[in-house]
């Protein structure tokens, strides 16, 4: 089910740890209205960037978490330095387009998903090699807060195992889970 398969793969999302997350299901699991359903209590945004005959490629995110980090002087002027204008909601306009319209992913997506901007750097400066440690993102600076980040992440994820195998329903895993 797709409801799962979100409470899978976007826990941390889901629970407000993580700014975004992006996402490939399958299309055969894909539902705008479950989606719908289960978000309606939340102030979670959802947009599907491309859709093949096998899968849908999603983001979603947080809007207040997203503006937050698309604010941060250092993000802001990283990202200006690429071309993203000054306001966030054009910032975010313009990577889904990017999103959209390539099968390759713009680096600096790692912003938008919550990555710490110099873990950003570092993988683009090294190529996506020589990281200091791997766990959701390449780590290139300060280990200890990322596997601190990693475990908020992973206890996300095992709590809506744990919530599922109960028998509880998506949305009461959802309402819980906002509460952590």
């Amino acid at each position: 089910m797709f409801c799962d398969f979100l409470l899978k793969h976007a826990s941390a999302t889901l629970a407000g740890q993580k700014a975004g997350t992006l996402f490939r299901v399958p299309c055969t699991l894909w539902s705008r209205k479950v989606l719908s359903s289960l978000l309606q209590t939340t102030q979670l945004i959802c947009i599907p960037l491309q859709a093949s005959s096998r899968s849908v490629l999603a983001y979603l995110y947080d809007p207040q978490l997203l503006k937050n980090i698309l604010t941060q002087s250092d993000n802001r002027f990283y990202l200006m330095k690429l071309g993203y204008p000054a306001d966030p909601g054009a910032t975010l306009q313009m990577m889904l387009k990017k999103l959209g319209k390539s099968c390759i992913f713009p680096h600096e997506i790692g912003i938008f998903l919550g990555y710490p901007l110099r873990d950003v750097q570092g993988f683009i400066e090294n190529k996506g090699k020589n990281c200091l440690y791997t766990g959701y993102w390449k780590v290139y600076h300060n280990v200890q807060q990322a596997k601190q980040q990693f475990s908020r992440y992973d206890r996300c994820r095992e709590f809506c195992k744990q919530g599922q195998q109960a028998g509880a329903s998506p949305c009461e895993i959802l309402n819980a889970l906002r509460d952590l």
